[in-house]
């Protein structure tokens, strides 16, 4: 960092302007075209279908049809949720950009000074940097948050680029916001791992389980004997349960807790009929 972006130690940095319509979406991320958005959710939302599908195809053995990306259910699953979630982020964009005209601050001329004290406004507010909650950059707008007031500065509202890139420096002195935003990044990821996990556990057993057991249930020829019953089970881990003094059995996954079963009949120690069962 060069001697004009270094941050004074001794001398206030100035502020003053009135923040137009335009820096304010810049500040809120509203200004990018929408079409970079879709491309992303997009690419997010082929990823996660692709993860889901490893996942069935490796612990499941089995996909069901509305996963196939290339089955006619699979293409109208695939563009319902990209649909969904595309509508919902253009409203969230629409009412955002509606809420711009009810921005306090917006319209408004704002001036003040940053220092190693805090923030100082002309109208009296004073946020010391210990109140400060956030603080970011990026097209050329510094925001910073705290409980008591928010700040965006855009560079028209300081003298030169040089004396916005100093006020800059002194939030990154004052407030290293990697940690934060590290620690902000660590909660997000824990709470997706977590929803991830209980709908991978608790709820998705359920939703393809049924499919899964009729598909296996239906897939087992008579004439096999126990032992490759038991194998084939054992390879989809499955649970094989006998029934005491009778030449019948059933098989069960676990994980929907027995709500999908296949019912099997055996003769001579080898299978004669296997049909599934909504065990509701």
């Amino acid at each position: 960092m060069n001697e004009d972006t270094e941050p004074n130690q001794t001398q206030a940095i100035r502020f003053s302007g009135t923040l137009t319509r335009d820096e304010y979406f810049r500040s809120r991320g509203l200004n990018e075209p929408f079409w970079k958005r879709a491309f992303m959710w997009a690419a997010v939302i082929l990823i996660a279908w692709g993860g889901w599908w490893i996942i069935n195809a490796d612990f499941f053995g089995f996909v069901p049809e509305s996963m196939e990306l290339f089955s006619l259910p699979g293409i109208i699953m695939l563009l319902s949720l990209i649909a969904i979630i595309l509508f919902f982020y253009g409203y969230q964009r629409s009412v955002w950009k509606s809420a711009c005209d009810k921005e306090p601050s917006l319209g408004k001329h704002q001036s003040g000074t940053i220092s190693e004290n805090g923030i100082d406004s002309h109208s009296g507010i004073h946020m010391p940097w210990t109140e400060v909650k956030s603080w970011k950059t990026g097209g050329g707008i510094l925001l910073i948050s705290s409980l008591k007031a928010t700040y965006i500065l855009p560079v028209s509202h300081f003298s030169s680029r040089a004396e916005w890139a100093r006020a800059c420096a002194l939030c990154a002195a004052k407030l290293p916001h990697s940690a934060n935003k590290f620690k902000k990044n660590i909660f997000i990821f824990s709470l997706v791992a977590l929803l991830g996990a209980f709908v991978y556990v608790g709820i998705w057993p359920f939703i393809v389980g049924g499919s899964h057991m009729e598909s296996f249930c239906g897939a087992l020829p008579g004439g096999l004997s126990a032992a490759e019953v038991k194998e084939r089970v054992l390879q989809q881990d499955l649970r094989l349960v006998y029934v005491p003094n009778e030449p019948r059995a059933f098989i069960h996954d676990p994980r929907s807790m027995g709500r999908f079963i296949c019912k099997l009949e055996f003769r001579d120690e080898h299978l004669v009929s296997a049909k599934y069962h909504f065990n509701d």
